[in-house]
């Protein structure tokens, strides 16, 4: 079974609960089980209604490129691309519509949970209390695991040993005669890395919360979209608007510092 189909319509569900008005598709259907198909030779999907707008990406060019912006970095990196496109006044249109839209995620998460993981289908099913109504996500069969993790450096551990366990099995990688040496050069550096950087920020994180022993951590926590593709955000041609945020399947619930 794969999860990211779970994880996907979960997430967008979540959301249009918490937060009516956030931009999204409705979904009509979706299978996260290939083997369970309820239609001939499909595998898994979502079937989506189809929301007004063009993706982002779509937008003629108009020269020149805004040489500011008023978002954070780390929204900043993967805006850039798609914003250069847009007049400066344009621009910040919709620089304010994605902060709009971060910023109700945070509000509408905060008290959850202080864990680092997915969400699943049963995530907004319950109408119990608000820590219930968010339940993370399990491993995945075909890709990294997704927690619950206490720390982000957890998720990040888990993640880099699934990578060194891929590499060592793949026929075209570690299996191959032709590649071994160079995917066990691959290994080695990742262990380094292990061993290094993440031990450090390891540390780091458990001092922290050392420190802030007894304060409220999960304020530090939302669920975190942070696939900013131009190709996933549908707007308006004419008003810039956005009509609709899309592809949900990496969304998850983490800190601040990841969102």
């Amino acid at each position: 079974m794969c999860y990211c189909e779970d994880t996907e319509v979960a997430s967008m569900k979540w959301v249009r609960e918490h937060i009516p008005d956030f931009p999204l598709p409705p979904v009509l259907a979706y299978q996260s089980d290939a083997t369970r198909s309820d239609l001939d030779g499909c595998a898994e999907y979502i079937l989506m209604g189809k929301v007004p707008g063009v993706p982002l990406q779509l937008l003629e060019p108009v020269p020149p490129p805004p040489q500011t912006s008023t978002l954070p970095n780390f929204v900043v990196a993967l805006t850039f691309f798609f914003l250069q496109t847009l007049n400066e006044e344009d621009q910040r249109k919709v620089e304010r519509q994605i902060i709009k839209w971060i910023i109700a995620l945070r509000k509408a998460s905060i008290g959850l949970s202080s864990q680092v993981g997915a969400l699943t289908s049963q995530s907004a099913t319950t109408t119990a209390s608000a820590t219930q109504q968010m339940v993370l996500g399990p491993i995945l069969t075909d890709g990294p695991p997704l927690g619950p993790f206490p720390f982000w450096s957890d998720h990040i551990i888990q993640s880099v040993r699934w990578a060194i366990t891929e590499i060592h099995r793949s026929p075209y990688l570690g299996g191959s005669n032709e590649r071994k040496e160079e995917s066990e050069t691959i290994c080695l550096r990742l262990e380094t890395f292990l061993e290094t950087t993440v031990a450090a920020y390891a540390a780091r994180e458990r001092e922290d919360k050392q420190d802030h022993e007894g304060g409220n951590n999960s304020e530090l926590f939302s669920l975190c979209y942070d696939d900013w593709h131009p190709g996933n955000i549908m707007v308006d041609p004419d008003t810039l608007n956005i009509t609709a945020i899309l592809d949900w399947e990496h969304a998850k619930y983490s800190t601040h510092l990841i969102c």
